[in-house]
């Protein structure tokens, strides 16, 4: 938006190009997006490719592109449920053979996780 609105004749040579939202975007699985209308980027490139160049060759591109991140949503669904050790450790307690062992079953409390990494 911003960049739009400090190059007007960036806007004027723009065609606006607007789509409904999916139902059910293909990155919900494991991803929320910030606001309802949102969708993945790929989604909307993919949607935007059907919209701007309505071609065979371009629906089999934008189909392509979603296949790509379903088969990515589905290997991230894949290895969470087969991985289910903390993300990341805090430095000062990287992981002993006996806690790493431990952590197979499921996070310490206290140990890891969060999904951030603490402790530069």
């Amino acid at each position: 938006r911003a960049m739009m609105r400090h190059s007007p004749s960036l806007a004027a040579a723009c065609t606006l190009v607007m789509f409904e939202r999916p139902a059910q975007p293909i990155i919900a699985a494991v991803r929320r997006e910030p606001e309802r209308h949102c969708v993945s980027t790929l989604e909307a490139c993919a949607r935007a490719l059907r919209l701007v160049e309505p071609t065979s060759a371009a629906e089999e591109a934008a189909a392509a592109m979603e296949r790509g991140l379903r088969a990515l949503v589905g290997r991230q669904l894949a290895a969470a449920e087969a991985d289910r050790r903390p993300r990341y450790w805090r430095r000062a307690e990287q992981p002993t053979a006996e806690t790493a062992a431990g952590a197979a079953a499921g996070p310490t409390p206290g140990v890891g996780g969060g999904g951030c990494r603490q402790g530069g």
